[in-house]
């Protein structure tokens, strides 16, 4: 684990605690019948410091699962009991999916203190506000598209010295399908694209740009079967089925635009919608 610089002390992060332990253990697979599966997440924690158990008990504090996807632009920290399962839709997820197991501040503390702080705290006291992290335990990663292979995890995003740095392009002649992207539009992407008011118009730009263009290159190749050497097109065209969205033959930008808006909807037009 990196050690991050608090203004406190955090228990697994680094020696700010001489003999205390924050472990968790986290499963993840996947449950429910083949046509509504979920990903399921079962969990159980293990805490040995007194002072940070006391404040859970007093409501002041609780364990926590943070969960990003940052490939479907999905994020979330669940305040959990000590053990238990959760479960969350397999759609909304593709990808590297990262597992931080936290106990978090749920309420303010005046003074909080420890017998087992090291040498640098001992004797000190500080004041922890909501959403203050108490505790960290090394990260849980796992790669959705073992557990449930679709075309969007199939997908990944380079920095090229190649493309003009406001501008981006794609590569389709691969088993991923690569987004190129110059530099300064990578890093408007890496600040804007895990964040829920701005995902969706990422999804509906970049994301769309690119299902056109795997679209276009599969519909050129389709007379000879070149497309279905690569795995992102074999995954797009099962995506495709199991949604009932056909392309026409010989199609224009216009149709192949029409699919490709189809296929980022969930990402982009419905999000926005729930919020409009």
């Amino acid at each position: 684990m990196n050690e991050i610089t608090f203004p406190y002390p955090v228990l697994g992060n680094g020696d700010d605690y001489s003999d205390s332990a924050f472990q968790a253990v986290v499963d993840i697979d996947l449950d429910g019948e083949e046509d509504d599966q979920k990903l399921k997440i079962a969990y159980r924690f293990n805490l040995s410091n007194q002072e940070i158990r006391r404040k859970i008990d007093e409501k002041n504090a609780s364990y926590a699962l943070e969960i990003v996807c940052v490939d479907s632009f999905f994020r979330s920290v669940l305040l959990v009991p000590e053990e238990g399962d959760h479960y969350l839709p397999i759609g909304d997820l593709y990808g590297r999916l990262n597992i931080q197991p936290l106990v978090i501040a749920t309420g303010s503390v005046k003074a909080f203190s420890s017998t087992d702080f090291n040498e640098e705290y001992e004797g000190h006291r500080f004041q922890i506000e909501p959403g203050d992290m108490l505790a960290i335990d090394d990260m849980v990663v796992r790669y959705i598209e073992f557990l449930h292979l679709n075309f969007e995890s199939l997908v990944r995003i380079t920095t090229s010295q190649d493309v003009d740095p406001l501008e981006y392009g794609f590569d389709t002649e691969n088993d991923l399908l690569t987004i190129n992207m110059g530099e300064k539009f990578r890093e408007i992407w890496n600040a804007y694209h895990i964040q829920q008011e701005f995902a969706p118009l990422l999804a509906m730009s970049v994301y769309k740009d690119c299902l056109v263009a795997a679209l276009e290159a599969i519909s050129t190749s389709d007379s000879d079967g070149d497309a279905e050497q690569w795995r992102w097109a074999r995954a797009l065209n099962t995506k495709l089925a199991q949604l009932n969205i056909s392309v026409p033959e010989n199609p224009d930008f216009t149709a192949l635009n029409r699919v490709a808006q189809q296929l980022v909807q969930n990402l982009g037009v419905r999000r926005l919608s729930k919020n409009a």
